[in-house]
């Protein structure tokens, strides 16, 4: 049977946080080692599994020395890569090199793999897309109150976590933490299951968009599936609101065992006692 770690993060990219500092350094640091407790012979990122060449270029170019150079990290990039339709760099303010490329060169793996799909967002036609956004928008605007809608339970979960979120204070590591339990999990994909409602009585904006969510989740277990058939112990760096179908997912898979943070956390805190 084999270890599947799914482990949710925030993207550091669109975070406020400050990745380039001792502060975060020593976090980071402290997350990789709980990570090297795994011991996993495999690292899967959330970078499209067609960008595989330009992962492997980056990480290629990635030293762990990099990590102590903040100077550096602020203004050399690691390459090319392309996501939903559209050209960028890889950057080291990036969870994917922090936690992704960090882990792997910790460990002497030859390679991370990328698992993620964007191929319906990529290869639906330009004029399709604006229309399917367009109606979208529409929508969203006529619930202008959501999510005060939400039931309050729902409401006072998002409340709590739009704050987490927001709050530049709060450390790398509770951030993980918080992000990592059932409780987030759930509601964060209650949120998401929200927009399946909108547009119910016209073109079904809502279902489209939440039914490509579900198609992606499932195209990112298939990779996983496939990296099970050749390890044992299989690392996943995903986009926390991935992990509620991610978990299900691995959970009905009798080849799988999950492995989730708070596993690792009480592992570590019962070899230190």
């Amino acid at each position: 049977m084999t270890e599947v770690f799914l482990l949710g993060t925030f993207h550091f990219s669109h975070s406020k946080k400050e990745i380039f500092t001792n502060e975060a350094r020593h976090e980071l640091g402290i997350l990789n080692q709980k990570l090297m407790g795994f011991s996993p012979d495999v690292v899967a990122i959330e970078y499209p599994y067609h960008q595989q060449a330009n992962v492997d270029a980056g990480y290629e170019k990635f030293s762990l020395a990099d990590l102590s150079d903040f100077e550096k990290m602020k203004t050399i990039n690691l390459g090319k890569i392309k996501t939903f339709g559209r050209k960028g760099i890889q950057r080291y303010k990036n969870e994917v090199v922090q936690v992704g490329f960090r882990l792997a060169k910790s460990l002497d793996l030859e390679k991370v793999y990328a698992i993620d799909d964007d191929s319906f967002y990529a290869h639906v036609p330009v004029i399709g897309r604006r229309i399917f956004i367009g109606r979208a928008i529409r929508h969203v605007r006529n619930m202008l109150a959501w999510p005060n809608n939400l039931p309050k339970d729902i409401k006072a979960a998002y409340d709590v976590h739009m704050k987490h979120l927001n709050e530049e204070k709060v450390g790398i590591l509770e951030q993980l933490d918080y992000m990592n339990t059932d409780e987030w999990s759930y509601h964060n994909h209650v949120i998401y299951f929200e927009r399946n409602k909108l547009g119910a009585e016209t073109a079904f904006a809502g279902s489209m968009n939440f039914g490509s969510w579900y198609t992606r989740n499932l195209r990112i277990f298939a990779h996983i599936q496939e990296l099970c058939q050749h390890y044992n112990r299989v690392f996943v760096l995903i986009g926390a609101g991935h992990l509620h179908l991610l978990r299900e997912f691995v959970n009905v898979d009798s080849d799988m065992r999950l492995v989730s943070l708070s596993d690792i956390n009480k592992a570590g805190g019962e070899q230190n006692g």
